[in-house]
């Protein structure tokens, strides 16, 4: 179609690639890690006190332990799966200074909230963050995410959903600040050698990646971040889902997340993955 003698579709290209050109320019400025939180690692968190379901009022933060706090919401299963997860952290973790409290965001039906804790087997306190007062507060950017503070409130780390791993990363960051294992010892949970990719996955993965592009071209975002999520998942050490993934944030304006992607990409590159239709395009300066 044309319009006064201009080609519509060249348009339309032409303010995608601008578009596309001002998220970089951001993403060229943002930091290399996405928070989970508006408070950086290293921040002092604020020590709300809830109401607690069941009945009463309970703070946040633990006075003098530890503490490991988990934003959920009803009726999404990754929040039921990560709460399922962190059941098995309370177990392995007993006997420790180390506190939990799961933390359910909105104005959840009690009932509700009450069938998905005894589902998932935890033992801690759950606390009503009712109008999301605290999910607004602390900035928190999705659902689910852990989050670990030490004795004196610092936010020490945080943890997204993740299928692989994710009790032991919580378990390694909880064991530092309680001082039986060292820097050294966490990094090798945190960034441990990459699996062998097996190769029907990477396949699988790599048409999973490509129609996430054609979805995002299409316009339909969230339907290219499930399926490039659901690539990553099936094969984390193959670059291009990956890559996807940082294009399918960059159009969503998570340019931070986008970034991280990117990394991950090039780590996979650096161990022997080899990328196949993407091309990547690094967001911050080297």
């Amino acid at each position: 179609m044309t319009h006064r003698g201009v080609n519509c579709d060249t348009m339309a290209r032409s303010s995608l690639a601008a578009a596309l050109a001002a998220v970089f320019a951001l993403m060229l400025a943002a930091p290399a890690a996405a928070s989970a939180f508006a408070f950086e690692v290293g921040s002092e968190l604020p020590d709300d006190e809830l109401p607690v379901l069941g009945g009463g009022k309970a703070h946040l933060l633990a006075p003098t332990r530890v503490s490991v706090f988990v934003f959920f919401r009803t009726g999404q299963e990754n929040s039921a799966d990560v709460l399922a997860r962190l059941a098995r952290v309370e177990k392995e973790l007993a006997g420790k200074a180390v506190r939990f409290v799961a933390v359910a965001s909105g104005d959840e039906a009690e009932a509700e909230v009450r069938r998905v804790v005894k589902q998932s087997g935890i033992a801690m306190p759950v606390l009503l963050d009712r109008g999301d007062a605290l999910y607004g507060k602390l900035g928190v950017r999705l659902h689910p995410v852990i989050g670990i503070a030490d004795e004196q409130h610092h936010l020490a780390a945080y943890e997204h959903f993740r299928k692989v791993n994710l009790e032991a990363r919580v378990v390694a960051q909880v064991r530092l600040l309680l001082g039986e294992i060292g820097r050294s010892e966490l990094a090798a949970v945190l960034d441990p050698p990459a699996a062998p990719v097996d190769e029907s996955d990477a396949v699988k993965a790599g048409l999973q990646a490509r129609f996430a592009r054609k979805l995002l071209e299409a316009g339909q975002l969230d339907q290219a971040l499930a399926m490039a999520r659901t690539a990553v998942e099936r094969a984390p050490g193959a670059p291009e889902p990956h890559v996807v993934l940082a294009e399918v944030l960059t159009a969503r304006g998570d340019c931070a997340g986008a970034a991280k992607e990117q990394q991950l990409a090039r780590a996979a590159q650096a161990k022997g993955a080899v990328l196949a239709s993407a091309t990547l395009r690094p967001c911050a300066a080297q």
